[in-house]
């Protein structure tokens, strides 16, 4: 006779609200590396894909964009997707990632090179501005980098 053995694993995810990301495994020596790895420019889009795109976190899969040409990106909020202005989402998610960032740069900055505090102080300072050609610039190319990272990896 033959012996047949069957196994079936099933994973559950359960998809988190737009806005409610686990971000509990993003720990400080991970800022540090960012911030010694990265041009500051890069921080916010390499942080988004660690957080959104991330296949050992799933449940942070909660956002995409299914075509380039329309205004929407698809956010999962409530149970279910969501169109949302894709202009304005990225911006929320510049924004808000940009303050992690800025919150985990106070924590960590004692343990960066000089260097690295410079740059990452410049850049702050650049985006905080937001009034000039060359603030508006870098912000738009920081934008720019977001969506792409969320376009590819959609």
């Amino acid at each position: 006779g033959n012996n047949n053995i069957t196994n079936i694993q099933q994973n559950n995810i359960i998809i988190r609200n737009f806005g409610e990301e686990n971000v509990s495994y993003l720990t400080n020596s991970y800022f540090k590396r960012l911030f010694s790895d990265q041009q500051p420019v890069n921080t916010i889009p390499s942080i988004v894909k660690k957080i959104y795109f991330n296949f050992e976190h799933p449940e942070n899969m909660n956002l995409k964009i299914e075509n380039t040409d329309q205004p929407h990106i698809k956010v999962y909020k409530g149970d279910k997707w969501h169109l949302e202005d894709k202009k304005d989402t990225i911006h929320k998610i510049v924004n808000q990632n940009f303050n992690l960032i800025d919150h985990k740069f106070t924590q960590v900055q004692e343990e960066l090179p000089e260097q690295n505090k410079n740059s990452y102080e410049e850049y702050k300072n650049e985006i905080l501005e937001n009034k000039s050609d060359k603030s508006k610039k870098y912000i738009k190319n920081i934008i720019k980098k977001t969506e792409n990272i969320i376009l590819v990896s959609s």
